[in-house]
Order: C-alpha cells, then sequence, then structure tokens
C-alpha cells in the first residue's frame, strides 16, 4: 500500500483534550516537537486517525492542521536549524 507523509500540528486548548491527542498522535507517526507529528500513513490509516481526533477535539475550540508533504520516507522537504530529529523510516505503529 502507497504511504504519504503528514506534517501534523495542532493547538487543544483544554489539558485533559492535550493528552488525550498527544496519545492517539503516538500511535500514528514521531513528535517533532510536543504538538507537531510526522507519520507515515495509507489513506485508511489517515481516516482511522482522522476519525479519532475528530472524537477527542472540541471542534469550536481546537485546531489541528494536517498538511501533505509528499511520498513516505522522503526527507527532502525538510530543513532543520539545530538538533535535527529522526523523521520516521516506515509506517505507522497503530496499537
Amino acid at each position: 500500500m502507497k504511504r504519504t507523509r503528514y506534517l501534523i500540528a495542532y493547538d487543544i486548548g483544554d489539558p485533559r483534550r492535550l493528552r488525550a491527542v498527544r496519545k492517539k498522535m503516538l500511535g500514528f507517526g514521531d513528535s517533532m516537537q510536543y504538538s507537531v507529528f510526522v507519520c507515515d500513513l495509507t489513506s485508511a490509516e489517515r481516516a482511522v486517525l482522522v476519525a479519532g481526533l475528530i472524537d477527542i477535539i472540541d471542534t469550536a475550540k481546537d485546531r489541528i492542521a494536517i498538511v501533505t508533504l509528499g511520498d513516505s520516507g522522503s526527507t527532502s522537504m525538510f530543513w532543520f536549524l539545530g538538533a535535527k530529529p529522526l523523521l520516521p523510516s516506515s509506517g505507522s505503529r497503530v496499537v
């Protein structure tokens, strides 16, 4: 199955929802910053993630940005200043 790389960033207003979103994200990708993840997902995995996040957030108050970066495993779209974080080398870790 084809995987696509996504950058996902979120701004969650409530600490309980924030923890739940982070826990959900840890099952799908790698954290680059506290609220920023890189995920290599199939379209089915992306649908599962989105549905799970919608169940957690308050859509009137919280925001999640999902940015398509291109082919899975590609690192050419990243430039880092300072310590370079590890990027995912395989698919999601859906549990």
